[in-house]
């Protein structure tokens, strides 16, 4: 995914790979958060679990990445791939139901959704 700014990309056996070109201030941290639970309503369907201004409770978001916004790129990476039902990714233990990054700069902070899964309402998996 190319948005101008930053590029994110995968590669088996799910390397996440996030880069940007602008590295901001000196002082802007750039974290990358896997959310662990979809906080879209349950009973609907095809709607993005977050968008850029879902609120994410430090509950059910785990930090992946953390970096001074000069590194210009961050990577992880997550085991189980396969048959893991609306997930986008898991470590095995939890299952992630998108990719946020935040860059920050003091008390300023720039949220892009990466990646996120939809909500599908009577879905098994």
């Amino acid at each position: 995914m190319d948005e101008g700014e930053w590029t994110a990309t995968t590669a088996p056996p799910r390397k996440f790979t996030l880069t940007w070109r602008t590295p901001g201030s000196a002082s802007t941290v750039v974290r990358a958060l896997a959310v662990k639970k979809c906080p879209a309503p349950s009973n609907s369907t095809g709607v993005p679990c977050v968008t850029p201004t879902t609120h994410l409770p430090a509950s059910i978001v785990r930090v992946v990445a953390k970096v001074p916004a000069s590194q210009k790129t961050a990577s992880w990476t997550w085991v189980a791939t396969e048959d893991i039902g609306a997930a986008i990714a898991s470590d095995g233990t939890n299952d992630f139901y998108a990719i946020v990054v935040t860059f920050t700069t003091g008390s300023s902070v720039k949220t892009i959704v990466v990646i996120t899964a939809e909500t599908c309402s009577g879905c098994t998996y």
